[in-house]
């Protein structure tokens, strides 16, 4: 093989070398290019509001009342990655706004998380009567939701913990279990219970049986039976 020759090769070789560490750079920059343009895809997926259980119940109680309740359950995705939340139960009795009574709780954490501060706000007829300040524990399971709050007042002379359990049973059913103890400086801790049986009918509704105790007295509890419009 010649001089000349060898030249020529050496030389193609070398504008080959180059020629691919020129086509690697710019398909590495459009790997990174591709990645953080889904990663913003990802980002903007999260929908401005999450809606979870929400429910339009209406029932008659064992002590011959028409109750309806409006149980809410919505999460706001204002600024990323953190989310807003409202979890309420609001009802009447005979549709008598006199007889109005509502547990509202607003809460706030990182889109995924579990744990949360939240304030529990307490309203009648009359206006908002209680406010307290803590913190929120949610978790979901396979046909299950757990959450507990735990709440005091600014005054530190009260305070609360509500736990819900909502579970699966299969077939239809739908358990749930709502415990609410109030703690207040000097008295003893005041116990409210409820324990629900749902069953779908229908797509989106619901009938369903329930408990309300309080201080767990079955015998002195109310009973409810009713139908319940999901959305």
């Amino acid at each position: 093989m010649g001089k000349t020759t060898q030249k020529i090769i050496n030389t193609g070789l070398a504008l080959m070398m180059v020629g691919n560490l020129a086509v690697a750079k710019p398909n590495k920059q459009v790997v990174e290019d591709k990645k953080q343009q889904e990663e913003t895809i990802e980002v903007e997926k999260a929908p401005l509001v999450e809606p979870g259980f929400n429910a339009l119940e209406a029932a008659v109680t064992s002590e011959i009342a028409a109750r309806t309740r409006l149980q809410t359950n919505l999460k706001f995705n204002l600024v990323d990655p953190i989310n807003i939340g409202v979890s309420g139960m609001n009802e009447t009795t005979n549709l008598s706004k006199d007889n109005y009574f509502g547990i509202n709780t607003i809460f706030a954490g990182k889109r995924g998380g579990k744990i949360g501060p939240a304030a529990i706000i307490t309203a009648d007829s009359q206006g908002l009567f209680d406010v307290k300040y803590g913190g929120r524990y949610q978790s979901e399971m396979p046909g299950g939701e757990l959450w507990i709050t735990a709440g005091i007042k600014p005054d530190g002379k009260a305070g609360n913990i509500t736990t819900y359990l909502g579970k699966d049973l299969g077939k239809g059913f739908f358990g749930e279990v709502y415990q609410n103890t109030e703690l207040t400086k000097g008295d003893k801790p005041f116990h409210y219970t409820e324990i629900q049986l749902n069953k779908e009918v229908a797509k989106k509704f619901n009938v369903f049986v329930r408990a309300e105790l309080e201080k767990f007295n079955l015998k002195e509890g109310r009973y409810l039976v009713g139908i319940a419009k999901v959305f």
